[in-house]
């Protein structure tokens, strides 16, 4: 900050001292020429003096010390100002710093989240913070971290219907009460709030949305949307390097049959749900079969996976889609209400069981499964829980059998 104009150089300060004390000199003469024109000799000598540094003093005070002092006073402020951002942004960074630390050495999506909840909690917000991440598998928007407990239960959600990640943009809200606000948003509070909804982008695509909010009418500030940004941004980062690696270096064809895995197949059934599609799917386990090591599978339980394949696809639907597991289990789909072309046919393999094996080495087994479709669930997660208790139910009654269950 730059002195008061009079004070900048050395020549105008000693100017302005001349200037002063001739002004002190000619306001002390006339001051003791018309209050006391009768003193004279060494009374008036004493007047003058005194007149003279009263009024300098005064003069002095006024337009050099108190410049002075207030522009000292200015700096001051100021450096200590920016001591104080100085601080607060090294401590800022290294906290950034910190969680980078954490979210570097994280094995999974899972432990991702678990510190980036850690994160959420410690802000310290008086407000709602919620990350939602879009799922791998079934691409719907999943309530994953909060920085509190007392939040509205999991509702999955289409990613369209959030704001920020249909736009990929930040989105500021003064009141969730208004008619063009996200829905998503709307849906998560109990009264209007004000928020802040920041998309994770990694990699030119959406991961979810992080949604804080803050009183009506007063929205996070310039600096909390900064930290948002930060935090947000580093979720993406680190959810799409996790799933890219899960992506790449898992396996998408099963070696002993030849027929895609149930993962992947899993996911594609995910996305027609999601689409709404109406999907009849099948979960089906070998019986009587030990489970095979991925290290080094036993020959008979090899043959006998591939017998099976052949049998499915033989026997199955055409349009059907069949997934399978190292441990034997299998996942078939097929889109449409067809429970019961699809348990007939499941029958059908599982009467062939019964005829003369190709090969000596194939041991005798069976198959259980369970058969529904999909409309009583709303998700993919939903159906497969469905679908894996039913399985559990048939093998826990004895096996060798097809249930049929319609989701309706």
């Amino acid at each position: 900050m730059a002195l008061p104009p009079p004070l900048r150089t050395p020549a105008r300060a000693t100017l302005l001292v001349i200037v002063l004390m001739t002004i002190t000199a000619i306001a002390a003469s006339v001051a003791r020429s018309v209050l006391f024109p009768a003193l004279d000799g060494l009374w008036s000598a004493i007047l003058w003096s005194l007149l003279a540094i009263s009024i300098g003093s005064v003069l002095l005070i006024r337009f050099l010390a108190w410049p002075l002092a207030s522009h000292a006073n200015q700096l001051e402020t100021t450096s200590n100002r920016s001591e104080a951002a100085l601080s607060h942004d090294e401590t800022f960074f290294e906290s950034l710093r910190q969680l980078d630390l954490l979210l570097e050495s994280a094995a999974d999506e899972d432990e991702v989240i678990e510190v980036v909840r850690t994160a959420i909690v410690g802000l310290d917000s008086p407000g709602l913070i919620e990350l939602h991440v879009i799922d791998a598998l079934d691409d719907q928007l999943r309530l994953v971290a909060a920085n509190r407990t007392d939040v509205l239960p999991e509702n999955p959600a289409s990613p369209y219907e959030s704001l920020a990640t249909r736009n990929g943009e930040i989105v500021i809200t003064n009141s969730t009460a208004a008619q063009d606000g996200c829905p998503h948003l709307v849906s998560r509070v109990t009264e209007p709030v004000s928020a802040v909804s920041v998309p994770l982008i990694a990699q030119n695509g959406i991961l979810g949305v992080l949604h804080a909010t803050g009183p009506e009418g007063d929205p996070p500030t310039r600096t909390a949307i900064v930290i948002l940004e930060a935090l947000a941004s580093r979720s993406a980062l680190h959810l799409a390097l996790r799933r890219s690696s899960i992506e790449a270096w898992r396996a998408h064809i099963d070696l002993a049959t030849a027929l895609p895995t149930s993962a992947d197949l899993e996911r594609h059934v995910g996305r027609l749900i999601a689409r709404g599609k109406v999907v009849t799917v099948a979960t089906l386990a070998i019986d009587g079969l030990p489970t095979p090591s991925d290290e080094e599978p036993h020959h008979s339980v090899a043959l006998s996976r591939r017998w099976l394949a052949s049998l499915l696809v033989a026997l199955l639907p055409p349009d059907s889609l069949i997934g399978t597991s190292p441990d034997g289990s299998h996942l078939i789909a097929l889109e449409g209400h067809e429970v019961e072309v699809l348990a007939r046919s499941l029958d059908e393999v599982r009467t062939a069981l019964l005829a003369p094996k190709p090969d000596p080495a194939i041991p005798g087994f069976t198959i259980s499964a369970a058969v529904s479709n999909n409309l009583g669930s709303a998700t993919i997660r939903e159906f497969t829980d469905l679908m894996s208790s039913g399985l559990t139910h048939v093998q826990q009654s004895g096996g060798d059998r097809i249930a049929r269950a319609a989701g309706d």
